[in-house]
């Protein structure tokens, strides 16, 4: 019987700025002066470039973007330094008439409508109630091997030129304990490839194939098929259990969970307006006994909802991305 184990398949941290410090200044200066209102004024004001004028709003935007750690001088005027660049080219494009230009317009126009959905998203369609205790606990009871026993893997990769493998090479391939041995066979067979070495941690391989893996040896070849007709080999080389306690990986748990509570609860909003909407695909995208209303039970699913186990591992990988 065969050693080897072939297996076919396939942050709101809002930063405070220097012109908290203005503000103060400027209001005692209006309590002794009597120019409260101007002197107020001029402290929303960061910067003038030529006619127009750079607000510490926009600098404190800038802050938050870049997730800025704690309010310094230097990174305030770093911040108000990249606006004014930023102003000085948009002065120049308007100037040369691009905000005209219909490649232009429509990238603005997608812009807003991305903010907009997200915006109405986040603040209006998904939860944001905590994870509680209990369900970071199964889930970390559940998923041992992503946990407690969780493993680090070394494998040496082929990725193979070819739709799929000839039986007697796959057969051959049962027998290949170490890399040279696959490049071995690889050449007999005459199969063109590329090679790699990768380490990669449980939580960043397939999820349908975590329990195979899980039992894997080194020596032990995972055989995956890929898109444009190739196919991926994976010699397990070495293996290191790095387990990680309920404590260490519980901001992790919640983000994943998270994560995949925003996902259902979108998804499902957007079945409800797609089922209240009247749609209908036209010219080349009519579908046919498909453009008409979609109140009904043969509704079209979102996109989000047709790779379910991509969408499931970005979503794993995405939530459990700090674990060392």
């Amino acid at each position: 019987m065969s050693k080897n184990l072939i297996i076919s398949a396939g942050s709101r941290h809002i930063a405070r700025n220097l012109a908290n410090r203005v503000l103060v200044l400027s209001v005692l200066a209006a309590a002794g002066c009597g120019k409260e209102s101007t002197e107020k004024q001029s402290t929303q004001v960061a910067a003038k470039v030529n006619n127009s004028e750079i607000t510490v709003h926009q600098v404190n935007q800038v802050l938050q973007a870049s997730g800025a750690g704690g309010l310094t001088e230097d990174s305030s005027h770093k911040a108000l330094d990249s606006l004014i660049d930023q102003e000085l080219l948009v002065q120049k494009a308007i100037s040369n008439h691009l905000d005209r230009d219909p490649d232009v317009v429509m990238a603005l126009e997608n812009a807003r409508r991305q903010i907009l959905s997200q915006t109405y998203v986040q603040r209006q369609v998904l939860g944001h109630t905590p994870i509680d205790d209990k369900a970071k606990q199964d889930y970390y009871q559940k998923n041992p091997d992503l946990f407690s026993k969780r493993r680090v893997y070394q494998f040496q990769i082929f990725n193979l030129e070819a739709p799929k493998l000839d039986p007697a090479l796959n057969t051959a391939l049962e027998q290949a304990l170490k890399p040279e041995q696959v490049r071995e066979l690889l050449n007999q067979y005459q199969v063109k490839y590329q090679e790699e070495t990768v380490a990669k941690p449980a939580e960043q391989l397939p999820l349908e194939l975590l329990g195979a893996f899980a039992k894997a040896k080194i020596g032990d070849i995972v055989i995956m098929p890929q898109a444009q007709s190739k196919v991926l080999l994976m010699q397990v080389t070495n293996l290191a259990e790095r387990s990680v306690s309920l404590e260490q990986a519980q901001v992790q748990i919640e983000q994943f969970l998270t994560n995949t509570r925003n996902k259902q609860t979108l998804d499902e909003y957007i079945k409800q307006l797609r089922a209240a909407a009247t749609l209908a695909y036209q010219g080349d995208f009519t579908k046919p006994d498909k453009a008409v209303s979609v109140q009904s039970s043969q509704q079209t699913a979102p996109v989000s909802d047709t790779k379910p186990e991509s969408d499931k591992q970005k979503i794993l990988e995405q939530g459990l991305s700090g674990l060392k």
